[in-house]
């Protein structure tokens, strides 16, 4: 019994001696693979590192030729070229001069109430033929040529300016926000510029808040006449406005184009003009100046349900409103504009000051009307019945509430709602 322990022990140390052995030798051999692979990796990214290199090197070389022939192409169309002399045309079918077409893209819109002006930045993109470009493509490259840089120094670009600007400025960080494309075939002209201006807009405030201002930028050719150079809208849609343009006091509701060529002393010059109509978001001026006038409007008229003997309460409470309303309009023509005439806002604070004023002079009246009642009662005594009684007793009721009070709880907000009613019908169709 015991030697077939023994013997059953001995074969179970065999077997995981030789079960360790062959796990020595799977794991050498896992061991094995994985250098071949760690190898054969590496040897991979040499490879291909090599091969980017390579085309990396071998793309910018022929990038560098391509402009090499570029250059050297434009430089031979610049020979006998004249950048004095706007394009010739080819046809001679004609006589409007060179066509140059305008499209625009607003990137940045605000108008100014201070100053009756509007910034606005855009891309200004035009585009006109000059036959004196024309080559022959030799490659898919040179079919649409970019121009190398300061090349709109060397040949004719259109001389369009805007005319009604107050400051202009191109855009030049980091670099000249310039492009210069040349179709090869046909010798059409792709120019883009980067410009930042402030427009004069002259805005009749009048209707202000409820104004639509309309403010106009006006492109013209200025040395050139209309039969030498010609503007045109390229379509359409040829002003186009970037939908991340937002203004806080204001909503760009209409954008139209317009020619206004005119004829100048000097000669017909073809002109170009943009229209934008704007509007006030009035949600502003509705919570700060409207709904606060209207509830301390609703404060003055509270003394006509107070008793007449509580003159005290009755003139603190008109004097605070007439300081409350008078802030309010202060505040009001301070983000107004500076303009010597009436605006709709100043007419609207103008009315709530009158009929604050008007609530104390009815409380003038009836404390008059109560302290002369006083008076007849203990000088007249029974000559109550004298005409001058009559009428105190028609202002004065000796109960606490006076007759005046009882017109006057009816009397103002019917005419301050019949004034509104004019004031949002007049100043919406305006």
């Amino acid at each position: 019994m015991t030697s077939s322990v023994a013997l059953k022990f001995l074969v179970v140390i065999c077997l995981t001696v030789h079960q360790y052995s062959n796990a020595e030798k799977t794991i050498e051999s896992v061991r094995q693979e994985r250098d071949v692979a760690e190898w054969m990796r590496d040897e991979l990214q040499s490879e291909l590192s090599d091969k980017t290199r390579s085309d990396y090197h071998l793309t910018r070389s022929r990038r560098q030729a391509d402009k090499r022939v570029i250059g050297d192409i434009f430089k031979g169309l610049m020979v006998n070229y004249d950048n004095n002399e706007p394009p010739p045309d080819d046809a001679n079918t004609t006589h409007e001069g060179t066509r140059v077409s305008i499209s625009l893209y607003i990137v940045n819109l605000k108008p100014n109430d201070d100053d009756t002006s509007y910034d606005l930045k855009f891309y200004l993109r035009q585009s006109w033929k000059d036959p004196r470009l024309k080559f022959t493509p030799r490659s898919a490259l040179e079919k649409l040529v970019m121009l190398p840089d300061k090349a709109w120094s060397q040949i004719w670009v259109p001389d369009v300016f805007i005319r009604n600007e107050v400051d202009a400025k191109f855009h030049d960080v980091t670099v000249d926000n310039r492009l210069l494309k040349l179709t090869a075939e046909t010798g059409d002209l792709w120019y883009v510029i980067t410009i930042s201006a402030k427009v004069n807009c002259p805005i009749n405030f009048l209707s202000y808040p409820m104004d639509k201002p309309h403010c106009h930028l006006i492109f013209e050719s200025f040395k050139y006449q209309w039969h030498e150079v010609n503007l045109a809208f390229l379509s359409k849609h040829s002003v186009e406005v970037s939908p991340d343009v937002q203004m806080n006091n204001y909503l760009l509701s209409e954008v139209s184009t317009s020619d206004c060529t005119q004829n100048y002393t000097a000669g017909i010059y073809s002109c170009l003009q943009v229209e934008f109509t704007f509007k006030h978001r009035i949600g502003y001026y509705i919570i700060q100046t409207y709904i606060p006038s209207i509830l301390i409007l609703f404060l003055s008229w509270m003394q006509f349900w107070m008793k007449a003997k509580d003159s005290t309460c009755r003139i603190l409470v008109g004097f605070l409103s007439l300081l409350a309303m008078l802030m309010i309009s202060n505040q009001a023509a301070e983000d107004g504009p500076d303009v010597s005439y009436m605006t709709a806002m100043d007419l609207w604070t103008g009315v709530c000051l009158f009929f604050i004023f008007s609530s104390l002079v009815e409380l003038l009246i009836v404390l008059n009307s109560q302290q002369s009642s006083g008076e007849s009662d203990n000088k007249l005594g029974t000559a109550a019945g004298t005409s001058s009684s009559k009428i105190q007793q028609m202002l004065w009721n000796p109960e606490g509430v006076g007759k005046v009070d009882k017109v006057a709880r009816i009397v103002f907000p019917a005419v301050f709602l019949l004034f509104n009613i004019f004031y949002w019908l007049c100043y919406s169709f305006i």
